[in-house]
């Protein structure tokens, strides 16, 4: 279950299900929010555990129990990609997304968007081409970025090499 995507076949079995919560009524009548999503902010099931050990409330232990009883054939295959780490990348090209390599049906920028250095595009046409990265979206290839990068900081070395030879010659101390 993704509470950015998850796709239901349109039936009375499935639209009822919510109702299947022990916990249905009391959400109801609950003066405050409630959440009937995902996981109840469970993450076990995002560490490998079983979805039957999460919380009944949730919305994957009810979909996960109804697959149990026979009642529903599920999958919980992940297709999607919500969390870009320091080497990983999303590429969009040729309408096709790849996350790492491996193609993707959504990149869900959930948990890099609050990131103070995540740069989100001011594109005013979305190019046929682009990138993801922990840093934000970009029209050119994080490569090209990191060699500018190691240029910079081999630049700034010599830089910083060249001024102290220069200091210590003319004995000018800092």
């Amino acid at each position: 279950m993704s509470g950015s995507l998850s796709i239901f076949r349109n039936t009375t079995a499935i639209n009822s299900l919510f109702k299947k919560s022990d916990f249905f009524l009391k959400l109801l009548r609950s003066n405050r929010y409630e959440g009937l999503d995902e996981t109840t902010h469970d993450n076990r099931t995002w560490e490998g555990a079983n979805k039957l050990t999460l919380p009944s409330q949730s919305f994957t232990y009810l979909i996960a129990y109804a697959q149990e009883k026979g009642l529903l054939k599920v999958s919980f295959e992940t297709t999607c990609e919500e969390f870009l780490g320091k080497h990983d990348i999303v590429k969009f090209e040729e309408n096709r997304l790849t996350f790492n390599g491996n193609e993707i049906s959504y990149y869900h920028y959930v948990c890099n968007k609050n990131n103070e250095i995540f740069k989100l595009p001011d594109w005013e046409i979305v190019p046929q081409k682009f990138y993801v990265t922990e840093t934000g979206f970009y029209q050119f290839s994080p490569s090209f970025l990191k060699n500018c990068i190691h240029l910079l900081r081999k630049s700034m070395g010599w830089f910083e090499n060249i001024s102290m030879r220069i200091l210590k010659r003319f004995k000018i101390w800092i």
